[in-house]
């Protein structure tokens, strides 16, 4: 099968993701990745910045076939987690909500496909697209911004026009187990602060960093509080793109009772606010 033409280096978060695509329709897109210990957070679930990448790449699949002949950047990401394990394979269904002059709305279900691999679960998916009968891993909304062609590089070897129904993004280097938000170079400086150095990991066909990293950042800076609190939901509103650094990542409780805590998130390069938004937690029980 053909794969998407690369513009991200073979050592990059968007192949270690290890994700293929399915186009069922202009309008509708799966994808589908293989957990491992490196996608999931401190209970064994999937983690929610992993998910918010997962969303993100997903989304923007549909996202970019209804912006032609213009590109999209993420401008906002909405995520809740059901809470549940799973195991094997994951798939995500994206599909369009609305399309705006200047907005693209893009509404996403993330499910437990179980042992199923990536492609025999996208293949038994291709007529119909049912993952009804599959566990709810988590619900997203995304919306796309649209934007010139030419701000990408990645529009001039890529039309998602064109491009062949089913697509990948995966590495073919050894398998890396260490959770992905340590890949960022992210670090603790103090509880519920992290930092992370932009680098060619990080970056997407802007220059900028991925926007599914954010959600990874969020994750971490505010587990980085307490280490017995999971992030469980992801709100991330990008403002402003950067290629320097640090990218310095606050979360500061707004509210801590017996239902969690909620933080709210800002992402700063210097005086530069790059992102905002909200994380919230649990203590696990078991």
């Amino acid at each position: 099968m053909d794969d998407v033409p690369v513009f991200p280096p073979e050592d990059h978060l968007l192949r270690d993701l290890g994700i293929v695509t399915h186009r069922l329709s202009p309008t509708r897109t799966l994808s589908a990745t293989s957990l491992d210990r490196s996608k999931l957070d401190r209970t064994g679930r999937p983690a929610v910045g992993f998910l918010s990448a997962l969303v993100d790449i997903n989304a923007a699949q549909v996202a970019l076939l209804a912006s032609q002949p213009r590109w999209t950047a993420t401008t906002a990401l909405t995520l809740h987690a059901s809470g549940r394990a799973a195991s094997g394979t994951l798939v995500s269904d994206a599909q369009l909500v609305r399309i705006g002059s200047n907005l693209i709305v893009v509404r996403t279900s993330v499910h437990d496909g179980g042992s199923t691999n990536p492609d025999e679960l996208l293949d038994a998916l291709a007529t119909d697209g049912d993952c009804t009968a599959m566990p709810r891993i988590a619900a997203a909304v995304l919306t796309f911004g649209r934007i010139p062609a030419e701000a990408s590089v990645a529009s001039a070897t890529y039309d998602p026009s064109t491009s062949p129904a089913r697509s990948r993004l995966e590495s073919s280097a050894a398998p890396r187990f260490e959770r992905l938000a340590y890949r960022l170079g992210t670090r603790v400086t103090a509880p519920g602060m992290i930092e992370m150095q932009p680098s060619a990991y990080t970056r997407n066909s802007f220059g900028t960093v991925f926007g599914g990293a954010y959600g990874m950042l969020f994750q971490a800076a505010g587990e980085s509080l307490d280490p017995g609190l999971v992030a469980t939901d992801l709100e991330v509103q990008y403002l402003s793109q950067t290629e320097a650094g640090p990218v310095v990542v606050r979360a500061e409780v707004v509210r801590d009772d017996q239902h969690g805590v909620v933080c709210e998130v800002a992402a700063m390069v210097g005086a530069k606010t790059l992102s905002i938004g909200s994380v919230t937690l649990a203590r696990p029980v078991g």
